[in-house]
């Protein structure tokens, strides 16, 4: 994003010291001052409420799903994201597996996100077919926070999922 010329303030977490010291001296080397990187744990986040216009997950997701609590860890994450993400804000997952893998995405992303009557969210899947040659590329998960409008039936389903393929 850095190199794209985003002009906003870029904020990168990660629970280990020796990640952050890392990738603070190859910040400081290109001198992107915009970019600030914070020792954090992703599940418990000490960011303020609609802080975030975009989250981005670039395999943290990948990682716990094979842990014995990482489901419970992908909720936490997931309570954390909803809180801090603003309305029409875009939760980025950027992720090898696919919806139905692990029940990942009923059972532990949204059960959080849904928690909060006044939002719904829409998912956008990303997926490229690669041939039986190449390694599939990771899905590129777009998650949307709407404000659900007045008019709008609380009751409803409050998410919606739409998959999208492209060929390599």
């Amino acid at each position: 994003m850095y190199k794209d010329k985003y002009t906003g303030e870029l904020i990168g977490i990660d629970y280990s010291p020796t990640a952050i010291a890392e990738m603070t001296k190859k910040r400081d080397q290109i001198g992107a001052e915009t970019i600030k990187f914070i020792e954090m744990d992703a599940t418990q986040m000490k960011f303020g409420v609609n802080e975030f216009d975009i989250v981005i997950d670039k395999a943290t997701t990948d990682g716990l799903i094979s842990n014995p609590k990482g489901g419970e860890f992908i909720e936490l994450i997931s309570d954390h994201v909803g809180r801090v993400l603003k309305p029409e804000g875009i939760y980025v997952i950027i992720s090898h597996l696919e919806p139905q893998d692990h029940n990942w995405l009923s059972n532990y992303l949204l059960p959080p996100l849904t928690a909060d009557p006044k939002f719904k969210w829409k998912i956008l899947v990303n997926s490229v077919e690669a041939s039986k040659s190449e390694v599939k590329p990771p899905n590129v998960y777009l998650i949307t926070k709407k404000l659900l409008q007045e008019n709008e039936d609380k009751d409803e389903e409050r998410v919606s999922v739409e998959q999208q393929y492209y060929e390599m």
